[in-house]
């Protein structure tokens, strides 16, 4: 069996329980540096990269779970339970789960707004994040400064990385 063959030998199936109970269901396949897909709203795990395998096969390790309500995981028992902040929390569970410590974290829709929130969350291990048709939501700016996440220091640090693409219709001092 060659190394590609080897990296690419199936999926293996994981849950994991949320801190409020959902139990979330998700999959690992292949082998290399870690890469967590983060699905759209209605959607599911197999609708970021739509079936490709070429990261598996480029020597990655793909983590895919579906968001809760989704797929195959549960529903909460609460519409309050659908919030961003719930959805960067069962990602974190996701994460600490499976192992990983510093993730290329891929978001399409809902996942590229989750995956925006973690990336500016304080003290986070993300290693680096692609954001596809981020959703837009107004919780994310404060209405007070503007600036994403509320703080001066996130804002900074969101200008380090190059800015955002939600941050080009923000003001900048």
């Amino acid at each position: 069996m060659t190394d590609v063959q080897n990296a690419i030998r199936g999926p293996e199936p994981f849950t994991v329980t949320a801190d409020d109970g959902v139990v979330l269901s998700g999959e690992v396949v292949g082998k290399g540096r870690d890469v967590l897909l983060l699905h759209g709203l209605s959607a599911t795990r197999r609708y970021v990269l739509m079936g490709s395998r070429l990261l598996e096969k480029g020597g990655f390790r793909v983590i895919s779970y579906d968001a809760r309500g989704h797929g195959k995981s549960q529903p909460a028992q609460s519409p309050d339970s659908y919030t961003y902040s719930t959805l960067m929390s069962d990602a974190r569970a996701v994460m600490a789960a499976v192992g990983t410590q510093s993730p290329i974290v891929v978001g399409i829709s809902m996942g590229a707004h989750t995956a925006a929130a973690l990336l500016g969350e304080s003290g986070n291990t993300i290693g680096a994040a692609l954001f596809i048709t981020p959703a837009y939501s107004p919780e994310m700016i404060s209405t007070q400064s503007r600036q994403p996440f509320g703080t001066d220091s996130q804002m900074r640090w969101n200008r380090a990385a190059r800015k955002p693409s939600w941050a080009r219709w923000m003001p900048t001092p």
